[in-house]
């Protein structure tokens, strides 16, 4: 996981001005642990993966190395997204708990049906978030539907100057 985010943090110091991070799914534990390197804008989390805070920690996880087939591990995707490839080692990572006790910004938590606490309203509370919940939206609709997308405009436009 730290691998995922040495490139978030690299490609962000790359980028003119503030930079907001944005992350969905395991996505999201990635940003939180950039944003503990570097000093974002924001943060904005789509039902990110919760961190050791939350989840707890799970040291008996076994590390391993190689990929797996998300699709076979959690059902298809919709179509016109292609699933590839995922690393078993962050994956394991995360399943273990990586820990990421506060966060430098302003952050937005966005939660749908499938993971409501644990990826929502328990992030939230963590990081002293703004929340908005989506709970008719499934995991892929968080990042298909415009509602969300919307969302994340207005959080944008409210931090524009700060």
């Amino acid at each position: 996981m730290s691998d995922y985010a040495d490139r978030v943090v690299s490609a962000a110091r790359a980028m003119p001005g503030q930079v907001t991070l944005c992350g969905w799914s395991m996505g999201g534990l990635v940003v939180l642990q950039a944003a503990q390197t570097m000093q974002p804008h924001s943060v904005i989390l789509l039902e990110a993966s919760a961190p050791a805070e939350i989840q707890g920690r799970h040291p008996d996880v076994q590390l391993v190395g190689g990929a797996f087939d998300p699709e076979a591990e959690y059902g298809t995707f919709p179509d016109g997204i292609a699933a590839r490839p995922e690393s078993l080692l962050a994956r394991a990572e995360r399943k273990r708990g990586i820990s990421v006790p506060s966060l430098p910004c302003p952050s937005l938590v966005i939660a749908g049906a499938d993971f409501p606490n644990e990826r929502g309203r328990a992030l939230a509370d963590l990081y002293g978030s703004e929340f908005v919940s989506f709970p008719k939206l499934r995991h892929f609709e968080l990042v298909l539907d415009a509602a969300p997308r919307r969302t994340v405009a207005a959080f944008l436009g409210m931090h524009a100057t700060s």
